[in-house]
């Protein structure tokens, strides 16, 4: 019995390791265009004299606050 509470513990562990590295691996994937998009967005801003369009300020504050969230589900997810 005590063998079969083991494998149990052990399957449970791995399962959850798995939904780890799955979960860090989508905020990698979130990360990874969210640095894609911000790139472009300062491209398109960069050598402009003119100062930033609405759209392309909505945009930054937009980028801006999706980066601290995916900042802080990384915190979540390391901390758990």
């Amino acid at each position: 019995m005590r063998c079969s509470s083991w494998r149990a513990r052990v399957q449970a562990q791995v399962g959850s390791a798995s939904a780890k590295a799955a979960e860090l691996e989508d905020l990698k994937r979130e990360f990874d265009e969210l640095a894609s998009r911000i790139a472009r967005l300062a491209s398109a801003i960069e050598g402009v004299v003119a100062p930033p369009t609405q759209s392309q300020q909505s945009r930054r504050a937009y980028y801006a606050a999706m980066l601290q969230t995916l900042e802080d589900e990384l915190a979540e997810a390391v901390r758990n």
